[in-house]
């Protein structure tokens, strides 16, 4: 089980993929983070005027986690261009720099895929370095 997953949107009109998707994300996580985003970054996205106000947005968030049990382990946070925080688990050594290679520094976010039943990809992104794997060409 992971200590934290993030996700992120504009969560209009809450529907069954906005439903998986949080339902996935507290089957593998402690604490769920769901970033909202925030009216004034809406303005310029197409049909900007028919989508719901954040504050809608918001309750059909709380209310749907609610109603499966989730509303203890998970945070909605506003999504803006100003107020952008990152904050570190303390507890997960994942997260930990390692001195040296591609997670020196540190990381600041892992994206978990699972790819079949028991397998699972962790996509990191590291501060100051950069890992490329794949297929050879």
């Amino acid at each position: 089980m992971l200590n934290l997953v993030g996700t992120g949107g504009t969560f209009d009109r809450l529907h069954d993929g906005h439903k998986l998707l949080i339902e996935t994300a507290l089957k593998v996580s402690n604490k769920v983070v769901i970033g909202l985003t925030s009216q004034k970054m809406l303005k310029r996205k197409k049909f900007a005027d028919i989508i719901e106000d954040f504050e809608t947005r918001k309750k059909h968030l709380e209310n749907f986690i609610s109603s499966i049990g989730g509303s203890d382990r998970v945070e909605i946070i506003e999504l803006t261009t100003l107020n952008y925080e990152e904050k570190q688990v303390t507890d997960s050594p994942i997260l930990k720099p390692s001195g040296t290679g591609w997670n020196k520094d540190g990381m600041h976010h892992i994206d978990p895929h699972q790819i079949d039943e028991n397998t699972w990809l962790a996509c990191v992104d590291g501060y100051r370095s950069v890992l490329v794997v794949g297929p050879k060409y």
